[in-house]
């Protein structure tokens, strides 16, 4: 195809107003021609192009692997600050270390939002019972070294038996 078939081809309001056709002529004749359908074509391709490369972004940088017998313990990198004397987030709007961890398994956090580490599980071993210690909460009332309830730190009044619990480390000893 030379450059003056080319031009002949081409849209242009001139040549729109010296023929006496409007620009749906111009769209029919493209069609014709192949011209729209290689301009779609061409969209398309480059859609494919930003959604395969979208996807591979999200599944590489967004993942969060935890392999087995580990958890993944997360850290909220934006949101409500904490108060003073409070040192895990009461819930997923607040900065901070989160009580909910991840266990084994592919994850999807988004890093720009979340920090997270992976830690093994807490396991205890045959013929052994577990004691946790809660590092968070309410102080416990004088002369009292057991919690007593969800909300207070200390010794927690129930044991672990053997096996392995999912229990975030950084939250309860």
């Amino acid at each position: 195809m030379s450059s003056n078939d080319r031009d002949e081809y081409e849209y242009s309001p001139e040549r729109v107003e010296q023929s006496g056709h409007g620009a749906v002529d111009w769209i029919v004749e493209s069609m014709k021609r192949g011209t729209l359908a290689r301009i779609i074509g061409n969209a398309a391709g480059m859609i494919i192009v930003v959604l395969a490369v979208a996807g591979y972004v999200t599944y590489t940088q967004f993942r969060i692997d935890v392999p087995a017998k580990n958890i993944a313990v997360l850290t909220k990198k934006v949101g409500t600050d904490l108060e003073n004397g409070q040192e895990v987030a009461p819930d997923e709007n607040h900065k901070g270390l989160q009580l909910t961890v991840l266990t084994e398994g592919r994850h999807f956090y988004n890093p720009y939002l979340w920090d997270w580490e992976v830690y093994p599980m807490v396991e205890i071993p045959q013929e052994k019972m577990g004691v946790r210690v809660r590092l968070y909460g309410d102080d416990l009332p004088y002369g009292h070294f057991v919690a007593m309830d969800e909300s207070q730190k200390g010794i927690v009044k129930d044991v672990l038996k053997p096996g392995r619990y999912a229990i975030n480390a950084l939250t309860i000893d």
